[in-house]
């Protein structure tokens, strides 16, 4: 099961490289090459079912801290209709007689209303499943929260999983970017464009292996969620 962690925990693999950075600022660019490594390779799969009913309009499908990437795949079960296969689309991009606001129907399509909530349309009580990527999420958020800590940004976290399996990769993106912030105590653009070069390769690199990884696994029709 994916966990968050905060950001901070990525500090030991960038500060040494970067003297004299506050780690606010390292943060937010760990943030940033979070979200850019998790765009590019598609390396944040997220599998999960909800039923919708005839009061629901939208369903949270991703943690409060992710926001969706890419819906990948999304099917719909009601007590009318078998299960099919729903068409992710803008929300802009359906026509007006799909909208929720008019009379509903079998779904035929599936849509992002926010970071991590979804719709379908026509809306109708049933069963969504999706395969949808995700990323870390931009924002701030302070309260109580989920995290218990009351004085520490709630989406200043990512998967514990990006730091225990390419937490250099995030870390040479962060300083691609950190480096060549101008005229400060540790701007170096010389090693800026050495450690973008590495996470380009990276980047590249475990997208690669994430096609290959879909590619060896058999036909897929239907998922399994349950």
């Amino acid at each position: 099961m994916v966990a968050p962690i905060r950001i901070a925990q990525f500090l030991p693999y960038v500060m040494p490289h970067a003297p004299g950075a506050p780690d606010i600022v390292a943060e937010k660019y760990i943030r940033m090459a979070a979200i850019e490594f998790c765009e590019r390779t598609r390396c944040w799969r997220h599998l999960i079912s909800v039923d919708l009913t005839d009061q629901t309009t939208e369903a949270m499908i991703a943690p409060y801290y992710a926001a969706i990437h890419e819906i990948e795949y999304a099917s719909f079960t009601s007590e009318f209709s078998q299960k099919r296969a729903l068409t992710p689309t803008q929300f802009s991009d359906v026509s007006k007689e799909y909208r929720p606001s008019l009379e509903t129907g079998q779904p035929e399509y599936v849509t992002q209303t926010n970071p991590n909530h979804v719709t379908v349309l026509p809306l109708a009580a049933g069963t969504l499943e999706l395969s949808v990527f995700l990323k870390p999420r931009m924002g701030q958020q302070f309260g109580p929260g989920e995290l218990g800590d009351p004085i520490q940004d709630d989406f200043n976290v990512v998967p514990d999983f990006l730091l225990t399996q390419w937490g250099e990769a995030v870390a040479c993106g962060a300083l691609s970017k950190l480096l060549m912030v101008p005229q400060q105590r540790w701007t170096d653009p010389k090693m800026g464009g050495f450690y973008l070069t590495k996470f380009e390769r990276a980047c590249d690199k475990h997208f690669s292996q994430s096609i290959r990884g879909q590619q060896r696994k058999a036909k897929r029709t239907r998922f399994s969620f349950m």
